[in-house]
């Protein structure tokens, strides 16, 4: 049988806002291992995200919080067949892994929100396939300029296209 701790669960990364700016958007990259096959079924392990004013308002429980505010990321999701025997297995060879890599865009984090991303097993009621994360990346958080940044973006925009049309004609 498959040994207790590897039937449910999640783990999670969880980053604070500190730049004095709303980001919106990121990207995630991680690389998914198979340490324990199992015959039972296919296993799915979702990835998750959240962004809450402090990590308290998940009850600092990443894995029962509730179902309603997380936001799935199929593209970040790793489904994995069953195997053909009960057992350990080296999740370091290609055969027992896969990197996986998505952008994630529309998540607004204000200035001192945090962002917990959780990946996931759901409770199935059945022995799954041991999984495990490795090598995290998390990059390119977008920041959304600030409205004066914006406008003077616009106007050196204006400008250029003023100065081109005049000498263009």
């Amino acid at each position: 049988g498959q040994p207790g701790g590897l039937k449910k669960g999640s783990m999670g990364l969880i980053f604070q806002n500190n730049t004095g700016t709303t980001l919106t958007g990121f990207d995630v990259g991680y690389k998914g291992e198979k340490w324990y096959q199992n015959t039972s079924g296919d296993t799915t392990l979702l990835f998750q995200y959240t962004i809450q004013d402090s990590f308290a308002d998940i009850n600092s429980d990443i894995d029962r919080a509730g179902a309603g505010i997380w936001t799935d990321v199929g593209g970040l999701g790793w489904n994995v067949a069953a195997g053909t025997a009960n057992g350990w297995v080296n999740g370091s060879t290609a055969a027992n892994g896969t990197n996986i890599n998505a952008s994630v865009s529309g998540a607004t984090l204000a200035d001192g929100q945090v962002l917990i991303m959780r990946w996931r097993i759901p409770l199935s009621g059945q022995n799954e396939n041991g999984l495990f994360i490795d090598d995290v990346t998390v990059d390119n958080l977008v920041a959304i300029p600030e409205p004066a940044t914006m406008g003077l973006v616009v106007a050196f925009g204006g400008t250029i296209l003023f100065i081109r049309r005049r000498f263009m004609l």
